[in-house]
């Protein structure tokens, strides 16, 4: 009942709505999974087409929907696991093979007849049924089965068979030929009867009538049977000769196949015979050049270059564990490798003997050609060893421990030319800087040497002074960048440095920033006597972008010329001692070679160097702007001297004028305006403290000459960083100018200060006041102020014009303020000072012109 009652609902709910009629059911889970149950359905469609599908439903909330479908078709195979013993499990193959377990054997036995019956009806018994009892599947014929299984599914369908078109079209056209088929059935019946029984009579007379055909068929059947076998013994003797043919056919395939082996193998120990020989021939002109041939002659080398690189390819040919057997191939690789050996030895011996007769050939010196320091260059031995090159590339290859035995001996020989012609190069600088011999030997300096004897004390000096400071590092860095250039070009060339060795301390890169360089005064100082790096190898700006060069470069350039790095720093520490500014110039020449050559792959050597300078420059800079700064804080005056504009002002302005002249219009400012900045801001600090040191000048006379002049100059700089500065200036100047203008020019008309409105105080009283201050005696009054204020402020004529004009607007501000106050008191009475505004400033103006004549 629960059975009839699920199927009603999965009808209703599932396979209606779909237009399908459900077949079988079973509750089945998945093998070793029985928590996940599921309804497994068998349906047909109710229409013509009889589409019979596979489904799983699942229960959701008491509602069945469909999980998974498949058609029938795919169903290619039905394991019912075990055909003795009842088992509920049972396999399905369809796109995979599906393992389910009924909720029993029965019903497990139910739905497995029922996919028989579709198998049967729908399918053309397409799907094979194993491992499954015979009592479950139907035992009937063939051409039965159709029949059989049909009757027996619409009987568990319906409890009937709807009649097809064709039978319907019959019974139709038989009832409408009978009259009797509707009003007597039993008539009709008898008719139908009578009817078969005519046919059947019809049929025995028809089988007794081919009685006869038959016998005379068995006899046409005799006849062919004996045909047959007459043929099949014509057949048997055709056969015995194929089988015989078939046999030499076998044997010839046989031989042709061993033929074939043969050439084939013929064939590979020609091509291997051939690879061996091709590979491991080395002809007899390479076998002579590496042994005889002569390094001193340019077509030699060049033969002796693709001599080794045959030599290296034989020696280097890929060759297998048994072919490395075979004696002829031993004999030629030992006759490589002794060819090998006997070449590494001559050309190792010929470049070392080149190496160390340069030292002994070279006995040029860096001297002083005329104006022009002169550096000797190594261009044509760099061209000599040159050619050598590719020689040098097989031996890294081949030997690193006679490649870096050579490497050294360069270092180590013309490191020590280098060091002689450095020494000589930068003492030669340093006397044109200073004009003073050192004690130890200058002998390889003919030129110049000649000169001082030639010539007195006093002339070398003045000789010296042509030679400033600038010039010489111009020209000593120009004398470097050409032959650091080339000598780092040549080492990445001769000794293939860009190449690199892993695991050396050649593979590391050095980086470089190319476009900023700030705050290079802030790297750590290492003590004195320790070995280090040029300075400028540390990163010293985190921002700009880098530069790679080749690796090991630079390494092998500071074993050659390491001494380059401490002379230069002594000679700018000199510069400096000679010119405290020259720090200036240093770094805006130094910063353009850098930005010209900072993209040379061969000037990176040449670059630290620039770099070093910069940071010495710099240092440089800072330390002489701490000890102007020191210079102003601890400045202190003798207090009977007369004080006026202070001695760090001059030194200040010349500082800044100096650093605009040399750094204006330079993209970097190399922290000046910083610099600035902090000398103002201590110069104003000290103004202040030291305008009370002197008792004969008064505090308001220095604060103004100094805070005017100041703010002058740094107005004129026109520099947006100390605008600020500039307006406090200005601001501090105009106060002192007033508080000036007030002390100083006191109260020319002093009474009429006293005059003030009573109804005691008669107009002639007033009168009397006014005449006491007629205009002559204000000239002389103006006087006498002109004469005071030119006194206190004669180092600046214009600070005397502007505190003169001030002094005669004040003036004139209280003659015209009296007048008003007269006629506000006493309206009507025609009482005036004795002189107007106009002579007023006449008197200033003839005071001020008749000093300037």
């Amino acid at each position: 009942m629960a059975v009839f009652s699920l199927r009603s609902i999965l009808q209703r709910e599932v396979f209606t709505p779909r237009g399908e009629r459900l077949l079988g059911v079973s509750f089945v889970w998945k093998a070793r999974r029985k928590r996940k149950s599921a309804i497994l359905c068998a349906a047909v469609s109710s229409d013509q087409s009889g589409q019979v599908v596979l489904v799983t439903v699942k229960a959701d909330r008491e509602h069945y929907k469909l999980s998974a479908c498949w058609p029938a078709t795919e169903l290619t195979l039905v394991d019912g696991k075990d055909a003795v013993k009842e088992t509920a499990e049972f396999h399905l193959h369809l796109d995979k093979v599906y393992k389910w377990v009924s909720s029993s054997s029965g019903e497990k036995t139910a739905f497995v007849s029922c996919l028989w019956k579709i198998n049967q009806r729908y399918l053309q018994d397409k799907v094979k049924f194993i491992n499954i009892s015979p009592s479950i599947l139907e035992e009937v014929l063939p051409w039965q089965q159709g029949r059989a299984v049909s009757s027996q599914v619409e009987e568990e369908e319906d409890g009937y068979q709807e009649l097809t078109a064709r039978e319907a079209a019959d019974i139709q056209y038989l009832m409408e030929q009978s009259e009797l088929a509707v009003s007597n059935a039993k008539a009709f019946t008898q008719t139908l009867h009578a009817n078969l029984q005519a046919l059947d009579k019809e049929n025995l007379l028809a089988l007794l009538d081919s009685e006869r055909q038959v016998g005379s068929l068995v006899q046409l059947l005799e006849v062919g049977l004996e045909e047959v076998a007459r043929i099949e013994q014509s057949l048997s003797h055709h056969d015995s000769l194929l089988r015989t043919v078939q046999q030499q056919m076998d044997s010839i395939h046989t031989r042709n196949a061993w033929l074939q082996r043969i050439d084939r193998n013929h064939g590979l120990l020609d091509a291997e015979l051939s690879y061996l020989v091709d590979s491991l021939t080395l002809s007899e002109e390479h076998v002579w050049v590496l042994s005889e041939g002569d390094l001193g002659k340019e077509r030699d080398v060049k033969a002796c270059v693709a001599a080794v690189r045959a030599l290296t390819n034989c020696a280097n040919t890929p060759l297998t564990p048994g072919q490395r057997k075979l004696h002829a191939v031993a004999e030629q690789l030992i006759k490589f490798e002794s060819l090998r050996q006997i070449f590494e030895q001559r050309s190792s011996l010929y470049i070392n003997a080149l190496i160390v007769q340069q030292d002994v050939a070279n006995t040029g010196a860096a001297a002083v050609d005329g104006d022009r320091l002169v550096l000797p260059k190594l261009t044509d031995f760099h061209q000599q060893l040159t050619q050598y090159a590719p020689l040098m590339d097989w031996l890294r290859e081949t030997n690193p421990t006679a490649f870096q035995h050579l490497q050294k001996v360069y270092t180590d020989i013309i490191g020590k030319l280098y060091d002689r012609q450095m020494k000589d190069l930068f003492d030669a600088a340093k006397f044109k800087v200073s004009g003073v011999k050192e004690t130890k030997r200058f002998g390889m300096i003919p030129v110049l040497q000649g000169s001082m004897e030639r010539a007195p004390n006093s002339s070398s000096s003045s000789s010296s002074a042509e030679w400033r400071p600038k010039r010489v590092v111009e020209q000593m860095l120009s004398e470097l960048s050409s032959v650091l250039i080339a000598e780092q070009q040549f080492l990445t060339i001769f000794f293939a440095l860009n190449r690199g060795d892993r695991g050396s301390k050649h593979s590391l890169s050095t980086e470089y920033p190319a476009v900023t360089i700030s705050n290079v005064a802030d790297q750590t100082k290492l003590p004195a006597g320790h070995k280090k790096r040029p300075c400028s190898w540390i990163r010293v700006s985190n921002t700009a972008p880098l530069v790679s060069y080749g690796p090991g470069s630079l390494d092998c350039m500071q074993e050659l010329l390491g001494c380059v790095e401490p002379r230069l720093s002594v000679l700018l520490t000199l510069c400096e001692k000679t010119e405290p500014l020259s720090c200036l110039w240093m770094l805006k020449e130094t910063d353009q070679r850098l930005h010209s050559t900072l993209r040379n792959p061969h000037a990176s050597f040449y670059c630290s160097l620039l770099f070093c300078t910069l940071q010495l420059s710099q240092q440089s800079l800072q330390g002489h702007t701490e000890a102007l700064c020191k210079e102003i804080e601890n400045l202190r005056l003798s207090k009977k001297a007369r004080m006026g504009l202070l001695p760090f002002v001059p030194r200040l302005e010349e500082f800044v004028s100096e650093g605009e002249n040399v750094l204006r219009g330079s993209e970097r400012r190399w922290g000046l305006d910083a610099a600035y900045r902090q000398l103002f801001t201590a110069a104003f600090q000290s103004l202040e403290s030291l305008s009370t040191q002197s008792l004969r000048t008064h505090p308001l006379v220095v604060l103004l000459l100094n805070f005017h002049r100041l703010h002058g100059f740094i107005s004129r700089l026109h520099l947006p960083e100390l605008e600020s500065l500039c307006e406090e200036a200005r601001e501090k100047s105009a106060l002192y100018r007033q508080q000036y203008v007030t002390l100083n020019l006191g109260q020319p008309l002093g009474t009429l200060t006293e005059v003030c409105f009573k109804l005691a105080y008669s107009k002639q009283e007033l009168r009397k006041v006014i005449e006491r201050h007629p205009g002559r005696e204000v000239r002389k009054t103006i006087e006498t102020l002109y004469k005071r204020v030119s006194r206190h402020l004669a180092e600046d004529e214009s600070l005397l014009q502007v505190v003169w004009r001030a002094m005669q607007d004040e003036l004139t501000e209280q003659c015209r303020g009296f007048e008003q106050l007269i006629e506000r008191c006493y309206p009507g009475a025609r009482i005036k000072l004795d002189f107007t505004e106009e002579e007023l400033q006449q008197y200033f103006s003839s005071v001020s012109f008749r000093d300037r004549e």
